[in-house]
């Protein structure tokens, strides 16, 4: 049976920190060169080795999951059926052939209702406010539907 003065030695021994990084354990043993780059198969190799027989390092630590962790995460097989029509609600506030306009120094311009209204986020044809603004060429303009 072993004592407790045992036991701590054997314990210390297999839970060792090296003061460093995984690299420079690695250089250490001759199978790295310190500084930037990627290390070797064999450099890579000794690394785990080391983790595995309880070797930590100051760029790696061995974490114990949470006893309090969710299981783990489990994807649904097969492609989802979606038999609904996700676009059916759209809200839409004009046709999308609606044209916009503004003005820059008394000259009118025309748009068309595909640029987001920068006011709610929303497309021209769908846009929720009461004055709207998109950028054009122009910077941010105010726009109007045209006829209006």
């Amino acid at each position: 049976m072993l004592d407790s003065n045992t036991l701590r030695t054997y314990t210390e021994a297999m839970t060792q920190h090296f003061n460093g990084t995984r690299k420079d354990y690695a250089a250490s043993l001759g199978l790295a060169k310190r500084g930037k780059g990627r290390m070797s198969l064999e450099a890579t190799a000794a690394v785990n080795k080391a983790i595995a027989d309880g070797m930590t390092f100051s760029d790696y630590r061995i974490s114990k999951a949470s006893p309090d962790a969710a299981g783990p995460v489990v994807a649904k097989a097969g492609p989802q059926d979606q038999t609904e029509n996700v676009y059916a609600d759209a809200y839409m506030r004009y046709e999308m052939d609606q044209e916009f306009t503004y003005s820059v120094d008394g000259k009118a311009y025309v748009i068309s209702a595909r640029p987001a209204c920068m006011t709610c986020g929303f497309s021209l044809v769908g846009h929720t406010c009461s004055d709207p603004v998109v950028l054009t060429y122009h910077g941010a303009q105010r726009v109007k539907p045209k006829g209006e």
